[in-house]
């Protein structure tokens, strides 16, 4: 698989079946937000195995976010995006402030891909500078990630702060829209 535009359209299934099978205080926080903006949401364990990657290297490094979408009606229809597991990038350069990953971390998530995962978006590190969007992740969400429900995550591991962008303009995930659930 080339690292490419990975937008296609996809009808995504209501966010209610989702919302039922999770715990039931992590189901009150999401359906009583009163924002209209996306959900997203991670696993413990995508979270842990990010962080695992992560923590490896004082350098910028990243992967691929695989899991779920759904639609959630209200007022707006927005969307509950679920980050089950994540896909390490092995071959990429990197330095404190850039990252260029290759196209082998689309290979090796064919297999997950095949059996029925999503492609929810992406994740990268900023060591020790804060979790924001720079203008390069603006562009690589805009090139690479541009259906309305594509999160970025970036989580910085030295001060232990982790956001969330989501769709081609990179709207950012307000905190309490960001939930860590114990489901795998």
């Amino acid at each position: 698989m080339r690292w490419e535009d990975q937008s296609e359209t996809v009808t995504l299934p209501a966010a209610a079946v989702f919302l039922k099978t999770l715990e039931p205080a992590d189901e009150q926080r999401l359906s009583g937000l009163e924002n209209e903006l996306p959900r997203v949401v991670v696993t413990s364990d995508c979270l842990r195995s990010m962080r695992e990657h992560l923590d490896t290297s004082c350098d910028e490094l990243g992967g691929l976010l695989l899991g779920r979408a759904y639609r959630h009606a209200g007022p707006a229809e927005t969307h509950v995006i679920v980050a089950e597991c994540s896909v390490a990038s092995r071959v990429f350069d990197s330095t404190g402030v850039s990252l260029r990953m290759e196209t082998e971390v689309w290979d090796r998530a064919r297999p997950l891909l095949d059996a029925g995962a999503l492609v929810v978006g992406w994740y990268h590190s900023h060591p020790n500078l804060g979790a924001f969007f720079s203008e390069t992740d603006r562009t690589t969400q805009r090139s690479f990630f541009r259906n309305p429900f594509s999160v970025g995550i970036v989580i910085d591991p030295v001060r232990e702060e982790m956001r969330a962008f989501v769709g081609p303009e990179s709207a950012i995930v307000p905190e309490e829209n960001l939930v860590v659930v114990a489901c795998g």
